[in-house]
């Protein structure tokens, strides 16, 4: 599910992919032009979306309304996306939800340094349709 040649494009109509039924998703990035530029696509494409600017937050959040996906940043300054997603994956009370992980790192360094199970790893920058495709495609597989 990696791809390393993502980039964007404004003139893709992602109206196109409009979500049947609306799911949750949480995305957590310190970049917050990041965070608002995720969000309009996930809201054009029918999903419900809330967004937080750093790990502690996300996990907060997450313990209040558990997303149907995470969408979540690997480097981030406190606690980083690695550690987030390694507290959510060993926390008996959350249960299983997905995790997207998205990175300006390779691959090589995701799989080096991620040492919890996450359901894709989406390379940034990252056109909006290939964002789109690989969250239908992990809800689909939930």
């Amino acid at each position: 599910m990696y791809n390393s040649d993502c980039y964007i494009h404004s003139n893709i109509d992602i109206s196109t992919q409009k979500n049947s039924n609306s799911k949750y998703i949480l995305i957590c990035d310190d970049i917050v032009e990041n965070c608002i530029l995720f969000k309009i696509y996930l809201e054009i494409a029918g999903y419900q979306v809330e967004i937080v600017t750093n790990g502690v937050a996300a996990l907060a959040k997450i313990k209040s309304k558990v997303p149907d996906l995470l969408i979540l940043d690997v480097m981030m300054p406190a606690m980083d996306g690695y550690e987030v997603a390694r507290r959510i994956r060993h926390d008996p009370d959350l249960g299983y939800f997905p995790i997207l992980l998205v990175t300006a790192s390779d691959e090589a360094d995701v799989k080096n340094n991620c040492e919890v199970i996450v359901d894709g790893v989406l390379q940034k920058p990252c056109a909006p349709n290939v964002l789109l495709s690989m969250i239908k495609i992990i809800l689909e597989s939930k």
